[in-house]
C-alpha cells in the first residue's frame, strides 16, 4: 500500500515538472500600481521560440533623498529582452550610478513583484550642478493586470481592397 502511494506521488511530481506552474499566459501590456500608489507598466512579448520575454518595465516612484528628504518624483524603466522561464524573473540594472532591482511573479493575467531603485540626483540644480545626493525608493511591491486593448483592428474582407495615399 505504501509503495503504491509513493509511486502515485512520484508520478504526480513528474507531471508537475513537465507542466510548469502558472506563468504569464499571453503577451501584452500589464498595468497596475505600486505600494506608493504610483503607476507601473510591464510589457511581455513573444520571444520567437514559443515563450515569452520581458521587453520593458516602467515604475513611477517617490524617492527619499539623503539631503533634501522625501518627495523627489522619479520614473524609471528597464528595457531588456529577458526570457521568462517558469513563473518568476529577477533582474538588476546598473549604469552610471543608477540601480534598480526587480522581482516579477507571473500568475495568469497578473504580474506581481517587488522593486527597489536608487539614483544620484542633484541636491539643488538651481544653486549647484556639483552637489549630488542618493535618492532611494525603498522596497516597493506592485501588482499589474493585463490591459484589455481599447480598439480592435478588423481585417479586410475577402475581395475588399484598401486605398493607400
Amino acid at each position: 500500500m505504501i509503495r503504491i502511494k509513493l509511486h502515485l506521488v512520484a508520478a504526480t511530481c513528474a507531471l508537475c515538472l513537465l507542466h510548469p506552474l502558472a506563468s504569464a499566459q499571453t503577451a501584452g501590456v500589464y498595468v497596475g500600481l505600486n505600494s506608493q500608489g504610483k503607476p507601473v507598466e510591464i510589457t511581455l512579448a513573444d520571444d520567437g521560440l514559443g515563450g515569452l520575454q520581458l521587453t520593458s518595465a516602467l515604475m513611477f516612484w517617490t524617492a527619499d533623498c539623503t539631503r533634501s528628504g522625501p518627495g523627489r518624483e522619479v520614473a524609471w524603466g528597464v528595457g531588456a529582452n529577458t526570457p521568462i522561464v517558469g513563473n518568476q524573473l529577477n533582474t538588476e540594472f546598473r549604469s552610471n550610478g543608477l540601480y534598480e532591482k526587480w522581482t516579477f511573479v507571473f500568475s495568469g493575467n497578473t504580474v506581481t513583484g517587488t522593486f527597489m531603485g536608487r539614483t544620484p540626483e542633484f541636491t539643488d540644480i538651481a544653486s549647484s550642478t556639483r552637489k549630488v545626493q542618493l535618492c532611494d525608493s525603498g522596497n516597493l511591491s506592485f501588482s499589474a493586470d493585463q490591459a484589455v486593448p481599447t480598439t480592435t483592428r478588423q481585417g479586410l474582407k475577402p475581395g475588399e481592397t484598401m486605398r493607400l495615399q
